[in-house]
């Protein structure tokens, strides 16, 4: 076989033996031959296309290991979401929100992220006061927690009946158990399964992720848990493909509830994904549970106490531990990646 292209430059291989080499022969996408040009050349004939980058450097492509492309993507889009990050207390979020939201008066409800929960706890009735009629749901930096007006709890079922079941741990209340607007981990995750993402918003978002990754180097990313981004993502990642645009090659985890009842039926699911989504630029290869939260939230768990909450050691989600093992090894009988948060 004789290489389609020829690639000569400076070229780095992260081989110990043969750290350098002079050129790379290539064909229908899989790498002939790299070392020398003399026999780099001999794999060649009058159709290769040469490359000559001179003294500039080849290197294999970044991996990035954890991360959100579409939600990442939705960040790169000013217009999709009100990026309050630049924010110090939650006056100044509040105070940016207002301007996003005069910005945009005809939007039905609104998106923000990028607020750090410090001192003082945010409560509904800050988003209330600039935007009572309509949703408004702020992501926390770190994307386990959220604050919500009281449009939106009343959309998305933040109420006292939810509360309680939740618990006060990730989702606040006043002392008379209404919800103070302030949430983390599974009611946030079930808030979120609520909010669609349509197909044309998440093919632009993950356009905007996969143009910052290989501007940066990144051929390859690890999407970690699928379906976090939207339940439809898989679907978005298929159609980016259809339409010759994913250039970045996607790993993904796919979500098991970490207090699944039916595990065999779940792993079951997942192999099913694989059959229909898995090509050569999206595959999901495993399974992402939780086993806690983080600690900007106080869901992270500790060995001690946290600081300012004596006798409170963050949350763990796993009710059944022997459970969450049967996951991982019903997992790895299916030659799957296992990835815990």
């Amino acid at each position: 076989m004789k290489a389609e292209k020829l690639y000569l430059g400076n070229i780095i291989t992260m081989n110990e033996i043969n750290p350098t080499a002079e050129a790379i022969c290539v064909s229908n996408g899989i790498i002939l031959y790299v070392g020398d040009k003399k026999t780099a050349r001999s794999l060649c004939d009058e159709k290769t296309e040469v490359i000559d980058l001179g003294k500039n450097t080849i290197y294999p492509g970044f991996m990035e290991a954890h991360c959100h492309p579409l939600g990442a993507g939705k960040l790169l889009d000013p217009e999709a979401l009100c990026d309050v990050s630049s924010g110090q207390c939650l006056e100044d979020y509040v105070s940016i929100l207002a301007k996003f939201i005069a910005k945009y008066p005809h939007r039905k409800s609104y998106t923000g992220h990028g607020f750090m929960e410090r001192d003082v706890k945010p409560v509904a009735s800050m988003l209330d006061s600039i935007c009572p009629d309509k949703p408004v749901t702020l992501m926390t930096t770190d994307g386990h927690s959220m604050w919500l007006n009281t449009k939106a709890m009343e959309l998305y079922g933040i109420n006292k009946e939810s509360a309680k079941e939740y618990g006060p741990d990730t989702c606040r209340v006043f002392e008379d158990g209404t919800p103070t607007g302030y949430i983390s981990e599974n009611p946030v995750f079930d808030t979120r399964k609520q909010i669609p993402l349509e197909m044309e918003d998440g093919l632009r978002y993950l356009r905007n992720a996969q143009n910052f990754f290989l501007s940066k180097g990144y051929t390859a990313v690890y999407e970690a848990g699928v379906e976090l981004s939207d339940k439809n993502a898989a679907d978005i990642y298929v159609q980016s493909i259809k339409q010759g645009d994913l250039k970045l090659r996607v790993y993904a985890g796919s979500i098991i509830d970490e207090n699944c009842e039916d595990i065999e039926g779940a792993i079951k699911g997942i192999v099913e994904k694989q059959k229909k989504y898995n090509n050569e630029y999206f595959k999901i290869i495993g399974v992402k549970t939780f086993s806690d939260g983080v600690v900007e939230a106080h869901t992270g768990l500790l060995l001690d106490d946290y600081n300012d909450q004596p006798g409170y050691k963050g949350v763990y989600r796993t009710t059944d531990h022997d459970k969450l093992v049967k996951v991982y090894k019903a997992a790895a009988e299916n030659n799957m990646n296992v990835h815990v948060h």
